[in-house]
C-alpha cells in the first residue's frame, strides 16, 4: 500500500477519545450495545483516514516501472553522455523479471524516446530536440505521465544539474506526492573540445522606443579561439 499524504495518519490519534467519549456513561448498557458503536466508529474513522491519506494498493509482485530520464542537451559533454549510457545499462541489466523501463530525453523540452517495455536493453538517443538549453521539470512531468497507479514507480533523473528553464525541483515535489520515488544521478558536464558558445546575455527586460540601450553578451570557449558575434532583431541582422 501507497499513501499519497501520509500526514493524514495523524487524524488515527483522536481515536483514543473517540473510546473514552463512547465508554463513559455507557456502561450500563449490555455488552454488544456498548461495544458495536465504537466499533463502527473506529472502523469509520480509519476509512475516512486511508482516504485522506490517499491509500493506494501496489501490486509488488508485479515488478516495477522505471523511467530513464536523460539530460542530453549542449552542457552533457562526451564523458557525461557516456556515463548516462553505462548507469542506464548496468540498471537494466540489473532489473528483475516483471520490470519495465522506458527513456525521456531532456532538452529544451523532453520526448518520449522509449515507453515503458520489459525488453530495454540500453539507452538510445534517436528523438530529434532543440539541445540548446534544459528543462528538467519538463522531463520529470514527462517521465510522471507514462506511469499507471498499480505498480511501484521510480525515475532516475540523468544530469549535470544546469538548468536554464522549469523548476525541477516543484516537478520532482509533484512526483514525489503522487507516490512516486525520484532519484538523480550527476553526469559530468564538460564542453567538447574546441566549443565556443555564449554563457550569458544581459539586457534590459524594457526600453523606450527609441532608447539607446545596452546589450552585453559573455562568450566563452574550451580553448583559445578567434569568434564573430552576429547580433540579430526579429531575424533581421542587427549588428
Amino acid at each position: 500500500m501507497r499513501l499519497l499524504q501520509p500526514w493524514a495518519l495523524l487524524l488515527l490519534l483522536s481515536l483514543p477519545l473517540l473510546v473514552v467519549s463512547l465508554t463513559l456513561g455507557r456502561s450500563r448498557r449490555p455488552g454488544i450495545r456498548r461495544v458495536l458503536p465504537l466499533v463502527l466508529r473506529t472502523a469509520g474513522i480509519i476509512c475516512l483516514t486511508l482516504a485522506a491519506a490517499g491509500a493506494q494498493r501496489i501490486d509488488t509482485g508485479a515488478g516495477m516501472d522505471v523511467v530513464f530520464a536523460v539530460d542530453v542537451s549542449d552542457s552533457i559533454g562526451p564523458q557525461g553522455r557516456r556515463e548516462a549510457a553505462q548507469f542506464v545499462e548496468a540498471a537494466l541489466a540489473g532489473a528483475n523479471a516483471g520490470d519495465q523501463a522506458a527513456v525521456v530525453l531532456v532538452g529544451r523540452e523532453s520526448a518520449v524516446e522509449r515507453g515503458l517495455q520489459a525488453d530495454l536493453r540500453s539507452l538510445t538517443g534517436e528523438s530529434v530536440l532543440d539541445t540548446s538549453s534544459t528543462s528538467l521539470a519538463d522531463g520529470v512531468l514527462r517521465s510522471l505521465s507514462l506511469f499507471s497507479d498499480q505498480r511501484e514507480r521510480k525515475i532516475y533523473l540523468l544530469s549535470d544539474g544546469q538548468e536554464t528553464t522549469g523548476n525541477a525541483l516543484d516537478a520532482t515535489r509533484i512526483a514525489r506526492e503522487a507516490g512516486v520515488l525520484v532519484s538523480t544521478v550527476p553526469l559530468t558536464a564538460r564542453a567538447a573540445d574546441g566549443e565556443i558558445f555564449i554563457r550569458r546575455i544581459d539586457a534590459p527586460t524594457e526600453v523606450r522606443v527609441d532608447e539607446v540601450h545596452e546589450l552585453r553578451a559573455i562568450v566563452a570557449a574550451t580553448e583559445v579561439s578567434d569568434a564573430t558575434v552576429t547580433v540579430l532583431r526579429d531575424n533581421i541582422y542587427y549588428g
